[in-house]
């Protein structure tokens, strides 16, 4: 595509524009579609564009290196060094070896053109994360997955190349031979490929493995000692969230662990410390809030939580944990009104949550003394837990109260089996009279 040889067409210049369209596009699609939030979060803070300009000129190398030998595959790099200024070897070193492999790739183009091809494929696919465009890591190992096909396209060159100069001293068809090379590679990267699969079966060897290749990132053993508290294995948990906090002391993620932690072993005291420290540390986190809630609520401090469950929910609106937290506490005080709102802004922000739906209809139902609008909230709950054994007795119970016995007599002859295969007599027999008669005509 990039030759010129003698006699022969000019390069496609047209294409090599596109190329470089596509990159630029890549990049202005972040800066100026995305909303500007989203371009604040997606990076730490205090990283500039010219810095991460500047890491990422090693991040191209790091992903070669990643392609030829891909030993150091490791699901996280949050330790990635960040180059602050030229003079650092990393950003010069890597640029001078960057133009150097640019400079060879370029001047391969009328021999080897699709080796020049390839070379531009690889910048132009990562150039949309490898550039200006700050992320919160500076390498990932999905990132370069479309690079990839260009690096691809040289390997498959250069081993064709290579089978042709075996085949000239063996004097063996090149064919035969190149088949037998893939065979090879194909079969180690194949395995290489089986033991990665494996490595990410299961969250627990997954991060432990980012933490053996990269014992500096906190969010490697933040992650593992979290895979650890779902395994059950408190020591082995509270060891590595201690590392992390150890590695960075102020990261509000390994506080709240520990904080759950605590609160798993029953330490309510510690809960609230590890909380406290995780909202110190990021005030403007939503979720910090919430676990400081939850323990003083533990500790019987019900005001001191209802007010961190609202400024959770100030923070994030669509929290919705902390709404159904908030209407606990507030049906606890007997404010009914608020409440339900509470329960109501719950199952807006997941209009999947069975639980705030319930706890809303009840309210409604029992508090409110309006059975009729708690009819819409049980059917609510159905559509998203069709077997909810509590949502169909109240359905039915509900549907009764408000004057539709028809629709009652129904509900409750799907709730009753329900009832008969758990045993449960005390429902049925403690029923309305109404509903336990057998109908009649069909009313």
């Amino acid at each position: 595509l990039l030759a010129r040889r003698r006699g022969g067409t000019a390069p496609p210049w047209g294409l090599l524009a596109a190329l470089a369209a596509l990159a630029v596009a890549g990049v202005l699609y972040r800066a100026l579609l995305l909303p500007p939030y989203i371009v604040e979060v997606a990076h730490e803070a205090g990283v500039t564009p010219l810095m991460y300009f500047m890491t990422e000129w090693s991040a191209y190398l790091y992903y070669l290196r990643l392609f030829l030998w891909p030993n150091a595959l490791v699901v996280d790099r949050l330790d990635y060094p960040l180059v602050h200024s030229l003079a650092q070897p990393q950003a010069c070193v890597s640029l001078a070896v960057l133009v150097a492999l640019g400079a060879l790739a370029w001047r391969a183009r009328e021999r080897w053109p699709a080796v020049t091809f390839a070379a531009l494929w690889y910048v132009v696919a990562l150039a949309a994360e490898s550039t200006i465009f700050r992320l919160a890591e500076p390498v990932n190992e999905h990132r370069p997955y479309l690079a990839m096909l260009g690096l691809g396209i040289a390997a498959g060159f250069v081993l064709w190349r290579l089978a042709g100069l075996v085949a000239r001293r063996a004097q063996a068809p090149p064919a035969w031979v190149f088949a037998v090379v893939m065979t090879l590679v194909t079969s180690v990267l194949g395995a290489a490929t089986v033991a990665r699969n494996a490595t990410w079966h299961d969250e627990y060897t997954l991060w432990l493995d980012a933490l053996e290749k990269a014992p500096q990132n906190p969010r490697a053993w933040l992650n593992t000692g979290h895979a650890a508290m779902v395994r059950g294995n408190d020591a082995e948990a509270r060891r590595l969230l201690l590392e992390a906090h150890r590695l960075r002391p102020c990261y509000a993620y390994v506080q709240m662990n520990l904080s759950a932690l605590a609160v798993r072993q029953g330490d309510g005291d510690e809960a609230l410390r590890w909380a406290d420290e995780a909202v110190a540390c990021n005030a403007g986190l939503a979720l910090s809030h919430h676990y400081r809630g939850s323990a003083l609520e533990r500790l019987g401090r019900f005001d001191e939580a209802l007010a961190e469950y609202r400024q959770t929910t100030a923070i994030d609106p669509q929290h919705a944990d902390a709404w159904i937290s908030a209407g606990r506490l507030l049906e606890r005080n007997g404010v009914w009104d608020a409440a339900f709102a509470a329960y109501e802004r719950a199952f807006a922000a997941n209009p999947t949550d069975a639980e705030a739906a319930m706890l809303a209809g009840l309210v409604q139902h029992y508090q409110l003394r309006n059975p009729a609008g708690a009819v819409e909230w049980y059917r609510r709950v159905l559509r998203a837990v069709p077997t909810h054994y509590g949502a169909h007795y109240q359905l039915a119970i509900a549907l009764l109260a408000s004057g539709q016995e028809r629709d009652a007599r129904i509900a409750w002859n799907a709730f009753e089996p329900l009832a008969k295969a758990i045993g449960d007599r005390a429902s049925l027999e403690g029923a309305p009279e109404v509903l336990r008669r057998p109908s009649a005509g069909g009313s």
